[in-house]
């Protein structure tokens, strides 16, 4: 009880104007979370950069917590989302807003081109409202038939290129409609089309996972063009000059961005370990690599070097991650004469490929009836002999050393069944590893000096037939905290708030079960995502579920957009994501907003399975008030507690495949 008076105290000096609120709150056990004055955030979750006036301004009895006073929302429509006095009525604009029963509401505004006044009027009375206004950006403005002009400011590309014999370069512009336009590149002269193909869209964007067109297709202003570099260009540092031409009038720009035609590749290696390697400059990503790795650099955009893989394959690796060679007498290339599967230490197994020096390599993961990891490792050849399995390899160095180690020739824990190879294409080696069961509980690859080795994790020793979850360990992830508040709810509550409330929760009934549980977080401090995800590989669990609440970007209804969903990255963790929001969902009764696949942090690393879940959204009215009762959080804890029994008892009672 003396908890429950001091949290509601806080709640009265927080929303001082609004007591019959806390009473409400109080009422269906809310107080139990301390609400704390907000400032310096957005109500968007991946929003960083907050407005400068405190969250949650209170005017005549009316609580607003998003949009704030002159925001600019590049959006058809906002969300108003507040607080008032139990029983109150609200209207925006004319219209009525829906209120629920705590008090708390949201209602979606339209939104047109330039300033939009907004009015919440309570209870019918004029002088009890709470007046603000928002402004929607116009698109931009078409460039003029005349005069004659090229806008500098949209010159592609905006970064310096560094290109090989047989890239495509392409560029662009926008200037005065009916022009002739052309791109003057050393001793070539390109020409540039007129709103580019009817066949292509321009100006696409995505925002919540749904693409979106910004501005009108069919841009009259816009030129474009391309050109493949020959092997009798030889640019360095060379700008474009653009040419318009119209009713006789010529005009030029420079581009701000350089060409280069590189005539060699050089050697440049990796300086730490997960060195991010994406598919495209700023695009997907791909596996990470290992300390030490030597890549081939062929090109670069800007900050980003394209490194050659094999033959017609190429990645791409920023460049302050890269250490350029200055002495290099060898390629990147290497002969593989043998392939290792070994016992891992404890559960597990790994695959060993010895190699004279350190490759890059990717790892691609299938699940189900073809369960196998496959590495592809980029600058090797097959000149392949032998497999060893532990019977052998570890025997023999048994003997060498006059031991016996029978631990290490034991195959009955470990995952490996056993694994081909063939040189997919030159310069491609892969090593397919076929794996017992249908699940798989996480996987790394790293150097032991110059040996390639992929490490396997078995699956966790549970103790499920005793009704127990001894033996697991499982990392929780209170999201957000200290200055990284996440989304705010209706009355002004931080989602990191109601995170870790349910994930301490989580914790003990996890706890209760037998399971160790390692938290990133027990207070409101900041903890990186890149820190989380080492508490979790430090403490070698088996598992990483990240507690997290839901908001929506402007654009967006609060009312029709909400529920439980969950998130993961690798396929071993889409089970798990599934069957842990299954759960929830049937626990805690929110609409089902279903799994997908999302490049977040705390789902990408491989070592154990690991999701992200929303439990519920904090800006819709109704599930916010359950979100912050005591009652709420406990059924959201159960139910993920349910889902991560019931995810084990699928994944660790598999039919194991015949060796």
């Amino acid at each position: 009880m003396n908890q429950q008076r001091a949290a509601k105290t806080a709640l009265v000096a927080l929303l001082a104007t609004l007591t019959s609120l806390v009473a409400g709150c109080a009422a269906s056990n809310t107080a139990k979370i301390a609400l704390e004055p907000i400032a310096g955030a957005q109500n968007h979750r991946l929003a960083q950069t907050g407005p400068k006036e405190p969250i949650g301004s209170v005017k005549n009895g009316i609580r607003l917590i998003h949009p704030h006073d002159q925001s600019a929302i590049a959006a058809p429509s906002t969300y108003l989302v507040g607080a008032v006095e139990p029983g109150s009525t609200l209207t925006a604009n004319g219209q009525p807003v829906r209120v629920n029963a705590q008090g708390f509401y949201a209602h979606v505004i339209p939104l047109q081109v330039g300033s939009n006044p907004i009015n919440i009027v309570r209870n019918g009375a004029p002088d009890q409202n709470f007046a603000l206004t928002v402004r929607r950006p116009a698109p931009p403005k078409p460039v003029p038939a005349s005069p004659a002009q090229i806008l500098k400011a949209s010159i592609e590309p905006k970064q310096n290129i560094g290109a090989q014999a047989g890239d495509l370069l392409q560029f662009g512009m926008r200037g005065s409609p009916g022009s002739r336009v052309s791109v003057r590149l050393g001793n070539r002269t390109i020409a540039l089309q007129a709103g580019g193909s009817a066949r292509v869209k321009a100006d696409l964007d995505t925002t919540f996972g749904v693409q979106f067109q910004r501005s009108p297709g069919g841009v009259k202003d816009f030129y474009s063009g391309f050109y493949r570099v020959n092997a009798a260009d030889n640019w360095q540092n060379v700008r474009p000059e653009y040419v318009l031409t119209k009713n006789g009038v010529t005009v030029k720009e420079t581009s701000p961005a350089t060409i280069t035609v590189l005539l060699q590749p050089f050697v440049a290696t990796t300086i730490d370990d997960d060195t991010i390697v994406r598919v495209g400059p700023g695009a997907g990503r791909t596996t990470p690599l290992a300390e030490g790795v030597r890549v081939l650099v062929d090109g670069f955009v800007g900050n980003s070097y394209r490194v050659e893989m094999a033959p017609g394959k190429h990645l791409w690796i920023e460049k302050d991650v890269l250490s350029k060679e200055t002495d290099s007498g060898t390629p990147p290339t290497a002969n593989v004469r043998t392939i290792n599967i070994e016992n891992e230490e404890g559960n597990g197994g790994r695959v060993v490929v010895p190699l004279n020096q350190r490759l890059p390599y990717e790892v691609k993961q299938e699940l189900g009836p073809n369960n196998k990891l496959t590495l592809k490792v980029y600058g090797a050849t097959a000149d392949t002999d032998w497999v060893t399995e532990p019977s052998t390899a570890a025997n023999a160095v048994d003997q060498l050393h006059g031991s016996a180690a029978p631990n290490k020739s034991d195959r009955a824990h470990n995952p490996v069944n056993y694994v081909t190879w063939n040189q997919l294409a030159d310069r491609v080696y892969q090593v397919v590893v076929n794996l017992s069961g249908k699940n798989q509980w996480g996987y790394w690859v790293d150097y032991d000096g110059t040996n390639l080795v992929l490490h396997i994790n078995g699956a966790p020793n549970v103790a499920l037939a005793e009704g127990s979850l001894r033996g697991l360990r499982i990392c929780i992830d209170p999201g957000h905290g200290g200055r990284e508040v996440g989304a705010i709810g209706c009355s002004g509550i931080k989602e990191a708030t109601i995170n870790l409330a349910i994930a301490k929760k989580l914790e003990r009934i996890l706890q209760d079960q037998g399971a160790q549980v390692i938290m990133t977080r027990n207070e409101d401090v900041d903890v990186s995502l890149g820190e989380r995800v080492a508490i979790a590989t430090a403490a070698k669990a088996d598992l990483l579920l990240s507690v997290h609440n839901n908001s929506l970007p402007d654009g967006r209804n609060p009312w029709t957009e909400h529920g439980t969903s969950s998130y993961y990255y690798h396929p071993q963790s889409r089970e798990f994501a599934n069957t842990t929001r299954a759960a929830t969902v049937e626990e805690v009764g929110l609409p089902d907003y279903n799994t997908r696949w999302q490049n977040l942090a705390v789902c990408r690393p491989s070592r154990y399975p690991a999701m992200l879940l929303e439990v519920g959204f904090v800006i819709n009215p109704d599930e916010y008030a359950l979100l912050i009762s005591n009652e709420g959080q406990e059924r959201a804890a159960l139910g993920i507690a349910k889902g991560v029994r019931s995810f084990l008892s699928q994944a660790l009672y598999a039919a194991p495949a015949a060796r």
